[in-house]
């Protein structure tokens, strides 16, 4: 393992908005990285599951601060780079946006919206998709940039619950699915 912290342009403007009374809980995120091999030749990648887990805390086996991670803009920013690869998440849902031009100072904006409880999620933009019966189902299409905020919040939820799953439970889960179900009922 690796640790580093963030950029030094990322670190000035966290400080720049510190005195703001919503974004307390904003220091920046310590992120964790797997490094294989020799660290100056290594290409890291950011361990999102190590990296929220840090910022946790737990009381009497309880999370009792999940929604100040979950909207911490260096949270929403590491869920976006999570994301922003994914092909699906470049088409336009109910709005035109796409997850094009997005900047730190959209991840504090979007907090503090979360975190006063103004933010509104707006509607799936439905679609139609053709079946092989020649019947078509539905198919809802959320904002990529909403999808920013779902990620961040399936990250800290992923994170707390986890370890409390049985290992026979294979539904939903990262690196788990109906392939390593059958494979575990096979042997």
């Amino acid at each position: 393992m690796y640790i580093a912290n963030l950029p030094s342009e990322t670190l000035s403007y966290a400080r720049s908005k510190a005195h703001h009374a919503d974004l307390k809980d904003s220091s920046p995120v310590v992120l964790v990285y797997n490094v294989v091999g020799d660290e100056k030749k290594a290409r890291k990648q950011v361990n999102p599951i190590l990296t929220i887990r840090r910022r946790l805390r737990f009381e009497d086996g309880k999370c009792v601060n999940a929604f100040v991670v979950a909207t911490n803009p260096y949270i929403l920013r590491l869920a976006y780079e999570t994301i922003k690869s994914k092909a699906g998440n470049m088409v336009p849902g109910s709005t035109p946006e796409t997850l094009d031009g997005i900047t730190l100072e959209y991840f504090f904006k979007i907090s503090a919206r979360l975190r006063r409880q103004k933010y509104k999620f707006k509607p799936a933009r439905r679609v139609y998709i053709p079946k092989a019966n020649g019947k078509k189902r539905p198919l809802g299409i959320a904002s990529p940039r909403e999808k920013i905020i779902q990620q961040s919040l399936r990250l800290v939820m992923e994170t707390i619950l986890e370890e409390k799953f049985a290992k026979s439970s294979h539904g939903f889960r990262p690196k788990r699915g109906c392939h390593s179900a059958l494979k575990t009922i096979r042997s």
